[in-house]
């Protein structure tokens, strides 16, 4: 080679040099395989390189060349490439793996600029069995007891799209009204008032996924036990429904059901029937299920729009034959996968008002007001499936579930998903830890957490009440939580757990939400039309400890039809244990209409407790068109009263029943706390000709 041809040489190396330090890595190598994400199926790994133009890959030592590419493996040279032709590294372990790249000069030196690409990836061979751990321990202190749950293992998975489902454990799925849960996996979402409305969710576990990867879609599968034409949403779930309130899960469902804000916004048809579905999910919940990969659970809620209870959504849960599912599409930096389009979302430009007056007027075979007919064009129309898709589950041949403390002793096995760890000593914290065992050996152990059982005194119900309803009394109470009725008592009728002490007889009383001062009220209105008809509305028994005068007072509201003076209306107290009902005022139906207007009462020599009741009788409701009631208050100027804490109590009869006479007959609640006991009693008076068979003294129930 002559001296020119040398010098050129030289000089177009120290050129290409120059360029290589002078570009980003991205520009000089890429590894394009695997990349962070990835999840390989077998002991080795085909590695692939991208190499830029003016970059020439050789042997080490070359003089004809730029470089080569330094592969290492979890921190172990692993191979060398010399061209851009793929390299397959060997004996990979299953697990998570870490592979470097990086160019260097013919002498194996480092470029000034480092140039490397680098990714984490995951082995998972389909001949070897997941070893899979149990996941999501926690432990919940009792009374010298600890109860130790945990979640089932799950198989880590290279599917795309990545299936998940609901564990098979109560709870899972299932129902809340806002107080309580009343489903353990049907998942329920009836119309109704907001506080109070059945509303359903669904946890899936997403435990096997990797959480480098970027979600594209989600579809959800569900099958439709029961409906009738349900305007819908699903919704995002911050909490665990296996640990948070009935009361915070019904908070969460109910939030972000409005079209730009709930992952589903349905407005289905009136021949929307039961079936398989599937809907994408959108409004920001791939985000969520990718923030929610740590945990290893994705919550969504159910909840119907509607505001009445006659429109309703039941999907089969956990228990039942079709459990629901989520198909998650996703992708790895690198190459994207799967990727579905979802159309947007139309929001309904009619308030809530305008779709129950369509829904009443069509479900009545009646024609929609001109102006709401346009409400049908914002209904979609669903076809159902003819089955979800497959789930496909797997982690080894297991065994049994090993419970340790963390000292390493085994205390018990178990092939459920629980434990209750008894006899323990109060005020002593205990630690533990949990193994999955397979034939083909133990998992890895969960993270050790630690409780400390306490001595346990459950706090007692709050405002008990009864009602002497023909041939039956009505007790209620409130959960422990909700406070204790006393004075000053104010009710506005909104959505509150205190509303549900307020009852009613008779078919013509309801609570109303689209009238008030302001909304909601109650309201007694003509419709159906009752002869000869007698209901009240009752308020709950207000104690009223050492006082004895109070004032009652209300806002109330009168509409006529015809002021026929047959029609009556009379404002009603009663006190302590006497059953006998005191008329406030009464008034006829034969003076003008008047809006809402504050009527006020003193009411002197009581005794222990007030109850008022509103009472509509008459020869027929249709010559009234509505009675409203709103801002109930009782008040007093002489002071507060707070009411009793209850434990626990009996419900008893402390006298026999005398047949076919009138005849008192009191009903005893025997309240135990700690320091103190005293009973509570209900009078309850029965008319002649009334049959109550055998009804001695003697322990009824239990309340608590």
């Amino acid at each position: 080679m002559s001296f020119a041809n040398r010098l050129k040489r030289i000089t177009a190396l120290i050129f290409a040099i120059s360029i290589v330090t002078a570009q980003s890595r991205d520009e000089v190598i890429e590894l394009t395989h695997p990349v962070t994400g990835s999840m390989v199926d077998t002991n080795f790994v085909d590695v692939e390189v991208s190499v830029a133009d003016f970059f020439t890959v050789g042997n080490p030592g070359c003089t004809d060349c730029d470089g080569y590419i330094q592969i290492t493996m979890d921190g172990t040279a692993a191979g060398q490439m010399t061209s851009d032709a793929a390299v397959t590294v060997s004996g990979l372990a299953e697990g998570l793996h870490f592979i470097e790249i990086e160019a260097l000069d013919p002498s194996g030196a480092s470029f000034s600029t480092v140039v490397y690409d680098s990714a984490t990836f995951t082995v998972d061979m389909v001949s070897v069995p997941n070893i899979c751990p149990a996941r999501n321990l926690d432990v919940v202190a009792g009374d010298a007891r600890n109860f130790l749950y945990w979640s089932a293992p799950i198989a880590m998975s290279t599917l795309n799209p990545f299936p998940a489902i609901p564990q098979s454990d109560p709870y899972h799925t299932g129902t809340t009204n806002g107080s309580a849960f009343i489903e353990n996996s049907l998942i329920k979402a009836w119309g109704g008032i907001a506080a109070s409305k059945e509303a359903g969710w669904a946890v899936f576990n997403i435990s096997g996924m990797n959480p480098n990867i970027e979600v594209d879609t989600i579809i959800f599968n569900y099958y439709v036990n029961a409906t009738n034409w349900p305007y819908w949403s699903a919704t995002e779930v911050n909490v665990d429904p296996l640990t948070a309130s009935a009361a915070d899960v019904h908070t969460e469902i109910l939030a972000g059901t409005d079209a730009a804000t709930a992952y589903l916004y349905q407005n289905e048809p009136s021949t929307f029937a039961p079936g398989w579905y599937s809907n994408v999910l959108l409004n920001g919940a791939n985000d969520d299920l990718e923030d929610d990969i740590p945990q290893g659970y994705f919550v969504i809620g159910i909840t119907d729009r509607d505001g009445i209870a006659s429109y309703y959504l039941d999907l089969d849960g956990w228990n039942e034959a079709n459990p629901p599912s989520i198909d998650i599409h996703w992708s790895a930096p690198g190459g994207r996968q799967g990727v579905y389009h979802a159309p947007a979302i139309a929001d309904i430009p009619f308030s809530v008002e305008d779709i129950m007056a369509y829904k009443n007027a069509v479900s009545e075979g009646l024609t929609p007001p001109t102006a709401l007919a346009g409400i049908g064009a914002y209904e979609t129309v669903s076809y159902p499936n003819s089955s979800p898709r497959e789930v496909i589950e797997g982690c080894g041949d297991f065994q049994n579930f090993s419970i340790y403390t963390s000292d390493g002793t085994e205390i018990a096995t178990s092939d459920t998903n629980y434990y209750i760890h008894e006899n323990l000593t109060n005020g002593t914290a205990y630690c533990y830890y949990v193994v999955a065992n397979y034939t083909e050996g133990a998992s890895s152990a969960t993270a050790t957490l630690c409780a400390t059982p306490e001595t346990f005194i459950p706090d007692g119900v709050t405002n008990l009440s009864g009602i002497g309803l023909h041939e039956e009394v009505a007790l209620s109470w409130t959960d422990p939580e909700v406070l204790q009725l006393g004075l000053p008592y104010e009710e506005e009728f909104n959505e509150s757990i205190l509303l549900d002490l307020w009852s009613i007889d008779g078919d013509n009383w309801s609570w109303y939400e689209f009238a008030g001062n302001p909304m909601p009220c109650m309201r007694f209105y003509f419709s159906p039309t009752a002869l000869d008809y007698d209901q009240s509305l009752y308020s709950p028994v207000i104690p009223l400890g050492a006082l004895t005068d109070v004032t009652v007072s209300f806002d109330w509201e009168f509409n006529n039809f015809s002021a026929s003076g047959l029609e009556f209306f009379a404002i009603e107290y009663r006190t302590g244990t006497d059953p006998t009902w005191n008329v406030l005022e009464e008034f006829s139906n034969t003076g003008d209409n008047f809006l809402f207007t504050n009527f006020s009462y003193d009411v002197a020599s009581l005794t222990d407790n007030i109850q008022v009741r509103f009472h509509c009788y008459g020869a027929t409701t249709f010559d009234i068109n509505w009675y409203y009631i709103d801002n109930f208050a009782v008040t007093s100027d002489t002071g507060s009263s707070t009411g009793r804490d209850m434990t626990g109590s009996t419900v008893s009869t402390n006298d026999t029943y005398i047949p076919g006479n009138t005849h008192t007959m009191e009903f005893s609640v025997n309240i135990l706390s700690p320091d103190i006991s005293y009973s509570d009693s209900v009078a309850i008076t029965f008319p002649t000709g009334v049959t109550i068979l055998d009804a001695g003294p003697d322990e009824l129930g239990f309340g608590g």
